[in-house]
């Protein structure tokens, strides 16, 4: 008993339905117009070494982009060294922040040296004379030992004179007419 005559008397009752033969025929006739209508679709091979040059357009299904970053930040430093600054020195503002960083000291030491007033209302009438001091800044400059005072001003005053003398500090210095 061969093989085939084993599986021809097993299916013999299946194909003996009436719908089996046509069904069978429907879909080899479907998957034959699939495979046809699909293989324009699919990409053909192509066998490429070093150097050669492709027959048609290869694109990729992706995109990605790889950033050199040592070669980014050097870049970025060449350009920055091409800007040209866009200030220049106003001595005006540079005085007016010598006025005003004197004038602040000043207030606190004459708060610190009235009698008879609480931290607090110290802190307050502090504010009243130097407007831009927020209220915890103003009650540290009160806490101060006069020493460590005396040495605030003279940091605060060194760094308004470095700015003078070449940092560059937008608040310090007029754009160009």
């Amino acid at each position: 008993m061969s093989l085939l005559s084993w599986v021809q008397r097993r299916l013999a009752p299946f194909f003996a339905l009436p719908w089996v033969p046509k069904s069978l025929i429907g879909l080899v006739t479907f998957l034959t117009l699939l495979v046809i209508a699909t293989l324009p679709y699919v990409p053909g091979r192509q066998v490429l070494r070093l150097g050669d040059v492709a027959k048609k357009d290869i694109e990729a299904p992706r995109t990605v982009d790889y950033i050199d970053q040592e070669q980014t930040a050097i870049r970025r430093r060449i350009a920055a060294s091409r800007i040209e600054p866009v200030y220049r020195e106003n001595p005006e503002a540079t005085a007016a922040a010598r006025t005003a960083v004197v004038a602040a000291f000043d207030a606190i030491a004459r708060v610190r040296a009235s009698s008879g007033l609480s931290e607090a209302e110290q802190a307050t009438r502090l504010r009243q004379q130097v407007k831009v001091l927020p209220p915890p800044l103003a009650a540290a400059a009160l806490s101060l030992e006069p020493d460590a005072l005396a040495q605030a001003r003279a940091v605060t005053l060194d760094v308004v004179e470095r700015r003078r003398r070449g940092s560059r500090c937008a608040r310090c210095y007029a754009p160009r007419p």
